[in-house]
């Protein structure tokens, strides 16, 4: 995941849709005046993003498990 450091531009059209719909019916829930509410909102979006990021992340290299031994990495 080192080589992907703009992992979450990989997002595919139909993710990036449901996020801003998501984002968009929660921010109609919620007072937008109150900035406890909006920065939870931020977060969940935030959250959203990254785990459909990790989703793609996964399909492209397969689940891999990494072991480092002080120096050595497995």
């Amino acid at each position: 995941m080192k080589n992907d450091k703009y992992l979450k531009d990989k997002l595919t059209k139909n993710q990036i849709k449901k996020i801003n719909e998501t984002e968009d019916y929660l921010t109609s829930q919620i007072d937008k005046e109150n900035n406890v509410e909006v920065e939870k909102v931020e977060r969940y979006i935030n959250l959203l993003r990254l785990f459909y990021a990790l989703d793609v992340y996964i399909e492209q290299s397969g689940p891999i498990t990494i072991v480092k031994n002080a120096s050595q990495e497995f």
